[in-house]
Protein backbone atom coordinates (compact mmCIF):
# COMPACT_ATOMS: atom_id res chain seq x y z
CA UNK A 1 0.00 0.00 0.00
CA UNK A 2 1.30 3.10 -1.25
CA UNK A 3 1.56 5.60 1.63
CA UNK A 4 -1.15 8.58 0.24
CA UNK A 5 -3.24 5.36 -0.72
CA UNK A 6 -3.40 4.37 3.35
CA UNK A 7 -4.53 7.84 4.33
CA UNK A 8 -6.78 7.93 2.33
CA UNK A 9 -8.79 4.72 3.24
CA UNK A 10 -7.99 4.32 6.76
CA UNK A 11 -11.48 4.45 8.79
CA UNK A 12 -12.22 3.41 12.32
CA UNK A 13 -12.96 -0.40 12.97
CA UNK A 14 -15.37 -1.50 15.73
CA UNK A 15 -15.66 -4.89 15.14
CA UNK A 16 -12.79 -7.62 14.88
CA UNK A 17 -12.92 -11.12 14.18
CA UNK A 18 -11.27 -13.89 16.61
CA UNK A 19 -8.32 -13.95 14.76
CA UNK A 20 -4.89 -13.68 16.66
CA UNK A 21 -2.89 -10.81 16.12
CA UNK A 22 0.71 -11.88 16.88
CA UNK A 23 3.61 -10.68 19.17
CA UNK A 24 5.41 -9.34 16.17
CA UNK A 25 2.51 -7.87 14.29
CA UNK A 26 2.03 -6.36 17.89
CA UNK A 27 5.51 -5.02 17.80
CA UNK A 28 5.39 -3.59 14.15
CA UNK A 29 2.62 -1.68 15.45
CA UNK A 30 4.40 0.21 18.57
CA UNK A 31 7.66 0.68 16.83
CA UNK A 32 5.66 2.45 14.40
CA UNK A 33 4.39 4.76 17.00
CA UNK A 34 7.81 5.33 18.19
CA UNK A 35 9.05 6.77 15.08
CA UNK A 36 7.10 9.76 15.31
CA UNK A 37 7.92 12.78 15.82
CA UNK A 38 7.98 14.43 18.67
CA UNK A 39 8.72 17.86 20.45
CA UNK A 40 12.49 18.53 20.96
CA UNK A 41 13.03 14.84 19.52
CA UNK A 42 11.86 14.12 23.72
CA UNK A 43 9.94 10.92 23.08
CA UNK A 44 7.63 11.04 25.50
CA UNK A 45 5.43 8.72 24.71
CA UNK A 46 5.12 5.51 27.10
CA UNK A 47 2.91 2.55 24.80
CA UNK A 48 1.16 -0.19 27.00
CA UNK A 49 -0.56 -2.78 24.95
CA UNK A 50 -3.05 -4.90 26.78
CA UNK A 51 -4.13 -8.35 25.72
CA UNK A 52 -5.53 -9.71 28.80
CA UNK A 53 -9.33 -9.80 28.20
CA UNK A 54 -9.94 -9.58 31.79
CA UNK A 55 -8.59 -6.15 32.03
CA UNK A 56 -10.40 -5.70 28.90
CA UNK A 57 -13.49 -6.39 30.47
CA UNK A 58 -12.86 -3.88 33.38
CA UNK A 59 -12.45 -0.54 30.90
CA UNK A 60 -16.14 -1.66 29.26
CA UNK A 61 -17.98 0.01 31.64
CA UNK A 62 -15.89 3.20 31.43
CA UNK A 63 -17.56 4.18 28.85
CA UNK A 64 -20.50 3.82 26.36
CA UNK A 65 -18.64 3.13 23.57
CA UNK A 66 -16.07 0.79 24.54
CA UNK A 67 -17.73 -2.70 23.49
CA UNK A 68 -15.36 -3.28 20.70
CA UNK A 69 -12.71 -4.07 23.68
CA UNK A 70 -14.43 -7.39 23.92
CA UNK A 71 -14.05 -8.18 20.67
CA UNK A 72 -10.69 -6.45 19.78
CA UNK A 73 -6.99 -8.65 19.75
CA UNK A 74 -5.15 -6.49 21.98
CA UNK A 75 -6.15 -2.94 23.44
CA UNK A 76 -2.64 0.05 22.85
CA UNK A 77 -2.74 2.72 25.30
CA UNK A 78 -0.35 6.06 24.54
CA UNK A 79 0.79 8.10 27.31
CA UNK A 80 3.15 10.70 27.53
CA UNK A 81 5.58 10.98 30.34
CA UNK A 82 5.44 14.67 31.27
CA UNK A 83 8.48 13.72 33.02
CA UNK A 84 10.13 14.69 29.72
CA UNK A 85 8.94 18.12 29.40
CA UNK A 86 12.04 19.52 30.12
CA UNK A 87 14.16 16.99 28.54
CA UNK A 88 17.89 16.74 28.01
CA UNK A 89 17.64 17.72 24.33
CA UNK A 90 15.44 20.69 24.90
CA UNK A 91 16.59 24.32 26.50
CA UNK A 92 13.27 24.88 27.10
CA UNK A 93 10.33 24.19 29.28
CA UNK A 94 7.32 22.82 26.78
CA UNK A 95 3.79 23.60 26.62
CA UNK A 96 1.39 20.73 28.40
CA UNK A 97 -0.54 20.73 25.03
CA UNK A 98 2.04 21.07 22.51
CA UNK A 99 3.68 18.15 24.04
CA UNK A 100 0.71 15.98 24.64
CA UNK A 101 -0.55 16.90 20.81
CA UNK A 102 3.60 16.97 19.38
CA UNK A 103 4.42 13.54 21.31
CA UNK A 104 1.35 11.61 21.92
CA UNK A 105 -1.57 12.09 19.22
CA UNK A 106 1.31 11.74 16.29
CA UNK A 107 2.50 8.41 17.80
CA UNK A 108 -0.80 7.39 18.01
CA UNK A 109 -1.78 8.50 14.15
CA UNK A 110 1.47 6.59 13.35
CA UNK A 111 0.02 3.17 15.03
CA UNK A 112 -3.51 3.41 13.68
CA UNK A 113 -2.12 3.49 9.62
CA UNK A 114 0.53 0.91 10.66
CA UNK A 115 -2.08 -1.38 11.37
CA UNK A 116 -4.33 -0.12 8.38
CA UNK A 117 -1.22 -0.92 6.51
CA UNK A 118 -1.02 -4.41 7.90
CA UNK A 119 -5.09 -5.43 6.66
CA UNK A 120 -5.85 -4.69 10.44
CA UNK A 121 -8.46 -2.64 11.90
CA UNK A 122 -8.50 -0.01 14.79
CA UNK A 123 -9.94 2.72 16.03
CA UNK A 124 -9.39 5.13 18.81
CA UNK A 125 -11.15 5.71 21.70
CA UNK A 126 -10.61 8.77 23.59
CA UNK A 127 -10.31 9.12 27.14
CA UNK A 128 -9.30 12.58 28.61
CA UNK A 129 -7.75 13.31 32.60
CA UNK A 130 -10.48 15.12 34.21
CA UNK A 131 -13.56 12.64 33.63
CA UNK A 132 -14.90 10.48 35.44
CA UNK A 133 -13.48 7.58 34.71
CA UNK A 134 -9.87 8.72 33.74
CA UNK A 135 -9.03 7.55 37.43
CA UNK A 136 -10.48 4.47 37.24
CA UNK A 137 -8.71 3.67 34.09
CA UNK A 138 -5.47 4.38 35.57
CA UNK A 139 -5.86 2.48 38.55
CA UNK A 140 -6.91 -1.16 36.52
CA UNK A 141 -4.07 -0.31 34.26
CA UNK A 142 -1.68 0.77 36.74
CA UNK A 143 -0.94 4.29 34.80
CA UNK A 144 1.35 5.92 37.34
CA UNK A 145 0.87 9.87 38.02
CA UNK A 146 3.78 11.05 36.26
CA UNK A 147 2.25 9.91 32.75
CA UNK A 148 -1.21 11.53 30.89
CA UNK A 149 -3.22 9.01 28.38
CA UNK A 150 -3.65 10.30 24.73
CA UNK A 151 -5.48 7.84 23.39
CA UNK A 152 -6.82 4.29 23.99
CA UNK A 153 -6.83 1.73 20.12
CA UNK A 154 -8.10 -1.11 20.13
CA UNK A 155 -7.17 -3.15 17.51
CA UNK A 156 -7.54 -6.60 15.39
CA UNK A 157 -8.61 -8.22 12.25
CA UNK A 158 -11.84 -6.36 10.78
CA UNK A 159 -15.23 -8.40 11.07
CA UNK A 160 -15.75 -6.46 7.49
CA UNK A 161 -14.46 -3.85 5.11
CA UNK A 162 -15.34 0.05 6.38
CA UNK A 163 -17.15 2.02 4.04
CA UNK A 164 -14.69 4.16 1.92
CA UNK A 165 -16.74 7.76 1.17
CA UNK A 166 -15.20 11.05 -0.20
CA UNK A 167 -14.36 13.19 2.67
CA UNK A 168 -12.36 15.75 0.76
CA UNK A 169 -15.04 19.15 1.07
CA UNK A 170 -14.16 22.19 -0.41
CA UNK A 171 -15.89 24.62 1.20
CA UNK A 172 -14.00 24.00 4.43
CA UNK A 173 -10.80 24.37 2.25
CA UNK A 174 -9.91 28.03 3.02
CA UNK A 175 -7.28 29.52 0.65
CA UNK A 176 -4.89 32.77 1.48
CA UNK A 177 -7.97 34.84 3.76
CA UNK A 178 -10.67 33.51 5.83
CA UNK A 179 -13.81 35.17 4.76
Amino acid sequence: MQLYDGLMTRRSVREFTDQVLDDKGLEKIVRAGMFAPSPHDTRPWRILTIRDHEKLEKLIPLSPWWNMLRQCQAAIVTCVDIRCAKGENSEKELMPVEFVIDGGIAATQNMLLAAHDMGLGAVWLGICQGSESYEEFCRILGIPDYARVVSLIAVGYPASEPNQEERFDPSKWIKETWK
